[in-house]
């Protein structure tokens, strides 16, 4: 009888460390993402806290810049955008006719695709679009926000030979945590 108890305990016993939950394991979730469309094919990376937000600010030579970059899960897909302007930054609209050699306010963005093979860039040479920094975080924690167009968008091969031109990028929105 004191075997059949031992046994019976002994199963409930295994049986009970059977039925333990098994730990959940959550994936990241992002802190920021970057979405645009580029000749109305829609693309959106998402951050999982590998993104930077770099500040560069000269007041002796009147050059502010703000780079940002975004790299995805797989760490080839990369857009970044670039601005440079002659006064401090702040959360307002920036917009671009064309280059004048004279202007300093300028943007530049570049994504490169399918493993870094090929890059959609954009330079206001011969380009017009606008930047929006609807939010403009300095400290860690805070956020960068905002929207973008680009036209005469660059597509390029891994070695910058020039593809094809006069692509549009459209719809862009952005989000970024500072570190």
């Amino acid at each position: 009888m004191v075997k059949k108890i031992v046994f019976l305990a002994l199963v409930m016993g295994i049986a009970l460390l059977g039925c333990k939950k098994d730990k959940v394991v959550e994936e990241p979730k992002p802190t920021g993402f970057v979405e645009f469309k580029i000749d109305g094919k829609q693309f959106h990376i998402d951050d999982y806290g590998t993104s930077s937000v770099l500040y560069q600010d000269d007041p002796s030579v009147s050059i502010y810049q703000i780079i940002f970059t975004f790299y995805g899960k797989d760490n080839l897909t990369m857009p970044l955008l670039h601005q440079i302007s002659n006064s401090p930054l702040s959360p307002k609209k920036y917009t671009y006719t064309g280059y004048n050699v004279n202007q300093i306010e300028r943007p530049h963005f570049s994504f490169s695709v399918e493993g870094g093979k090929y890059i959609y860039s954009f330079s206001v040479l011969e380009g017009m679009g606008e930047i929006e920094f609807t939010r403009l975080d300095r400290h860690a924690g805070g956020k960068v926000e905002g929207k973008f167009h680009f036209t005469n968008v660059d597509y390029k091969d891994k070695d910058l030979n020039l593809l094809s031109r006069g692509h549009k990028l459209t719809d862009g929105i952005f989000s970024i945590v500072v570190k």
